[in-house]
């Protein structure tokens, strides 16, 4: 492989070629109940290349195979030429080198046996089936994939990682009486079958969470003193920033250098050197090398998340970011979004409050025009003490305005280890999310049915 690609780009006529090149096994299996209700395993390898030529614009082109991939070179170079430019583009400065990441055997999902995803979806299934005769309705989503990415380009960059990850999905049902609730989280590991079956020896907490919906009273909409749970705080700090503090963000750019968008104490980033996270990469998929990057220190926006051409039109350097999947091609992406910790714990949060409310285990969300979280569990706060549980909270608002209302941030930072994505026109990520605790002086209260 190393020699193909290095031979592509090295025969490409034009002033910069890249190539991306991504080939993919991915194993499926659904449960229902305790019965297998669909399994596959596939397939495939895709690869997309791009051309500069100087003076003139971008262009693309995606192949199958890298063995017959001269044609869409030749004609990525061809679509660059038919694109003249007055403003040259610039690209931001990348340090070739050759690195080949293989799959470690003891995360090679490969390595599994045929049946594992069924049998893990069937001990997931019996699990919380045994929690509450409520529990009418099970499904389980296995999923285990690796994905090679190779990136080579005209300037002496070969790289190559192969990404292993498990992935496992869960709904419970339960019903009495006529009503209907339900409860859903999942857990993804970069390769770790053990971390895994150790997440499904807790999981009758997800059925427990289902049944106590069942009798839970409904919210009463308002505006609460409210805070947010750890993986709540981590879906806000996505929206409101990581789609704000990415170079190319929207249509109204990105939020400006400088400008304030919280209290003293918030700072936020995106790091994909995280270890063992579904964002964590060695290189991103223009083969730069990944930075933690802080975008928002002590509540005033510092930086922007980039790729080499963002960088580049700024005069910045890369940060790492450019992702994507398939063939379409790659953009500042988030990875390993995160809120950085505080200081106390969620009593020292509680204690102020007379009436308020707590959310967390989001099971809906985000639009970072406007955002609307429901909780998959929320509960009153009553003279700074958690209380009665409450359905149907949704948390809505402008994601900066929501931002802007967190008056303390507490220190018992986690990352959100549930398969989570990131879908920008369609182009879905794998992402990490990480927060503490965070208390919100009032927000919006929703009811949700």
């Amino acid at each position: 492989m190393r020699d193909l690609l290095r031979a592509l780009v090295g025969r490409s006529p034009a002033t910069f070629t890249d190539l991306r090149f991504e080939r993919w096994w991915r194993s499926t299996a659904v449960v229902r109940g305790r019965r297998l209700e669909f399994s596959s395993v596939d397939e495939g390898e895709t690869g997309i290349v791009r051309c500069l030529e100087r003076g003139h614009g971008w262009g693309y082109a995606a192949f199958r195979d890298p063995a017959t991939a001269d044609g869409a070179v030749r004609a990525a170079h061809e679509f660059s030429l038919a694109l003249p430019r007055r403003t040259p583009l610039v690209l931001a400065p990348l340090t070739p080198r050759e690195l080949e990441l293989p799959c470690p055997e003891s995360r090679d999902p490969r390595r599994l046996r045929p049946d594992t995803g069924a049998n893990l979806g069937r001990r997931v299934a019996a699990a919380l089936q045994a929690v509450d005769r409520r529990v009418v309705d099970v499904r389980v989503r296995w999923t285990a994939e690796v994905r090679e990415i190779w990136v080579a380009n005209s300037e002496g960059l070969l790289v190559g990682e192969a990404r292993p990850a498990l992935r496992l999905t869960a709904l419970a049902v339960a019903e009495e009486d006529g009503t209907t609730e339900r409860a859903t989280d999942s857990l993804a590991t970069s390769g770790s079958l053990a971390d895994l079956e150790r997440w499904v020896d807790g999981i009758g907490g997800l059925a427990e969470r289902a049944v106590a919906r069942l009798h839970a009273v409904p919210v009463r909409p308002g505006r609460y003193p409210v805070i947010l749970g750890p993986r709540v705080t981590g879906v806000l700090a996505h929206s409101a920033i990581g789609h704000r503090c990415t170079a190319d963000a929207g249509p109204t750019g990105p939020l400006p250098l400088g400008v304030r968008i919280g209290l003293e104490g918030l700072t936020l980033g995106d790091d994909p050197t995280a270890p063992g996270l579904q964002g964590t990469m060695a290189f991103d998929d223009e083969g730069a090398i990944p930075q933690n990057c802080v975008v928002v220190r002590n509540g005033v926006v510092v930086s922007h998340l980039h790729s080499r051409a963002t960088a580049g039109a700024v005069g910045a350097v890369s940060t790492g970011h450019a992702r994507t999947t398939g063939v379409a091609p790659a953009v500042p992406r988030l990875a390993n979004t995160y809120l950085a910790r505080g200081r106390g714990d969620l009593a020292d949060l509680l204690r102020p409050i007379e009436t308020g409310i707590y959310l967390a285990e989001p099971e809906t969300a985000i639009d970072e025009r406007g955002i609307s979280i429901r909780a998959g569990l929320a509960r009153m706060i009553r003279r700074g003490e958690l209380a009665e549980p409450v359905k149907g909270a949704t948390l809505t608002g402008d994601p900066l305005g929501l931002l802007g209302q967190i008056e303390s941030v507490a220190g018992d930072f986690l990352w959100d280890v549930s398969a989570s994505r990131c879908d920008v026109a369609g182009q879905a990520v794998p992402v990490t999310m990480g927060a503490p605790h965070v208390r919100l002086v009032e927000a919006d209260i929703g009811a949700a049915g």
